[in-house]
């Protein structure tokens, strides 16, 4: 749903352009000034055309009416009449903000799909709407090639969209029950997902489709999801937490699913219905102020919730009185999920999923063992530090100690961030080492620093460096986030040169 800023910023634009009102005029409008007056004097045959104008701009099947009309009593109408209809409408198997799209048409147009030929063995998906990700990535499974999910393939010519597809208009036979018997047919096939970069350059990684119905079956398990009657997921599903958690567990369930992304999700419930939140801490500043009693569960995943996020969670959960249960979920691409702790009551200790098994090896690096790894993977060294206190439950330590080989010596990054951290305190910076053949040193070593005032000499950089490289140290005034709250080399980098 619109939040009121937006509905006040498109009427403004109504009466601009369909009442031919000045710009100026406009300006000078409080929003509890009544439009049949002073500056505006708007006349009954202007309320008429206005209100139709309203009725197409918001597809509203009506506005009501008013006693007083004034901006604000307007945009008041305008969104309550928005939720209504929107509690009124029954909820399709998935929905996003552009179409809907239930199980049977699903199975359909995979089985209308088979009458294109689709060439190529590996296809990035183009599209960027939940709802046709979903169909283009299930297409792609059908005819044996491999689709792969990332948030920057808009812009690569050979890029996937099941839209470009010709349908002949006529009925088919759709051989599966439902689209969980379809994706059992196609277990051993897999799905590719780009890491967000934010330990470096984007990697991309592939897991088998039994792999991530492991996962969903495990987290279904793990909570108890009974009283969810539907999700509301503010997560984007080509990254693997999103696919799993708003494509394949509430398919798991049973549940439908509403996806709800930009800067003005809607997490108003449909009337009577117990909501599942699916979100990242970068869109929980968007949604915490619409958490009410109906909200009955919140996982979060994709970067650390932490910190002012936390508490404000907790200050919600208390001032409110919410019974609702949330959760962060540890975990990444490459190894699935790792653990999970509740959020709002000051825990810091994460519970380890049961099918997941964490050692050391002889080499004193720290190894998982899980059903939920990549494709062609049956241990994986974890890059981050896990302080067990039992068998079961442990703390997050941050990123382990990385070692790069610069001019045939090793240094480790967390020696270059320590430098950075005692010159520039408080401020936020990364450091990346970019691995290059061509390079002589063996690659490139930068760092970024946010938000310094007065920048320092390159003569000053270098004597802080005395026995280690010195890095290219950028100086940005923010750094760029993306939707899971990452922040990644690629976006640092384009900061620079822009």
């Amino acid at each position: 749903m619109q939040t009121y800023s937006a509905i006040r910023s498109t009427l403004m634009q109504l009466i601009e352009a369909e009442l031919e009102v000045d710009k100026e005029q406009l300006d000078v409008l409080s929003d509890d000034a009544n439009l049949i007056e002073a500056p505006l004097f708007l006349d009954s045959v202007d309320l008429m055309q206005l209100s139709a104008a309203c009725k197409k701009a918001f597809q509203l099947k009506d506005l009501g009416e008013l006693s007083t009309v004034t901006l604000a009593t307007l945009t008041r109408q305008i969104a309550l009449n928005l939720t209504q209809q929107k509690q009124a409408t029954p909820l399709e198997t998935w929905a996003d903000q552009v179409t809907s799209l239930n199980e049977t048409d699903l199975l359909a147009l995979i089985q209308r799909s088979l009458e294109s030929e689709i060439n190529g063995q590996v296809r990035l998906i183009k599209d960027s709407t939940p709802c046709d990700i979903i169909v283009s990535t299930m297409v792609l499974l059908a005819h044996n090639i491999t689709p792969v999910l990332s948030a920057n393939a808009a812009a690569n010519a050979n890029a996937f969209s099941w839209r470009e597809l010709t349908f002949a208009n006529q009925e088919v036979e759709v051989p599966f029950h439902s689209m969980t018997a379809f994706l059992q047919q196609h277990s051993d096939k897999t799905i590719g997902f780009e890491t967000s970069g934010s330990t470096g350059k984007p990697q991309t990684w592939h897991k088998s489709i039994a792999s991530l119905h492991a996962e969903a079956v495990t987290f279904a398990d793990t909570f108890s999801f009974d009283a969810v009657d539907y999700f509301c997921a503010c997560v984007d599903i080509r990254h693997m937490f999103g696919f799993i958690w708003a494509f394949m567990l509430p398919l798991q369930l049973g549940k439908p699913v509403c996806y709800e992304l930009g800067s003005t999700p809607d997490l108003q419930p449909v009337k009577d219905k117990q909501v599942g939140v699916i979100l990242t801490p970068t869109m929980f500043d968007f949604v915490a102020d619409q958490l009410n009693q109906n909200h009955c569960y919140l996982i979060s995943s994709g970067a650390p919730f932490k910190g002012e996020k936390e508490q404000k969670l907790a200050d919600l959960i208390s001032y409110l009185s919410l019974s609702i249960q949330a959760f962060e979920v540890l975990g990444s691409t490459e190894t699935g999920g790792i653990g999970y702790r509740p959020l709002g009551n000051n825990e810091t200790h994460f519970t380890k999923f049961t099918a997941v098994d964490i050692y050391q090896n002889g080499e004193h690096k720290t190894m998982l063992r899980s059903p939920f790894l990549v494709a062609n993977c049956d241990e994986f060294e974890l890059k981050d530090k896990l302080i067990f206190s039992n068998e079961n439950q442990f703390t997050h330590g941050g990123r382990a100690d990385q070692i790069f080989k610069y001019a045939g010596k090793r240094y480790s990054l967390q020696s270059i961030e320590k430098v950075l951290q005692e010159r520039f305190v408080g401020l936020r910076h990364r450091v990346f080492f970019i691995e290059d053949n061509n390079n002589n040193k063996g690659g490139e070593l930068v760092a970024f620093v946010e938000g310094l005032s007065c920048i320092p000499t390159l003569q000053d950089i270098r004597s802080w460096f005395k026995d280690l490289p010195t890095p290219q140290v950028h100086f940005l005034a923010q750094f760029p986030e993306n939707e899971l709250g990452k922040i990644t080399l690629s976006a640092l980098q384009e900061c620079v040169h822009e």
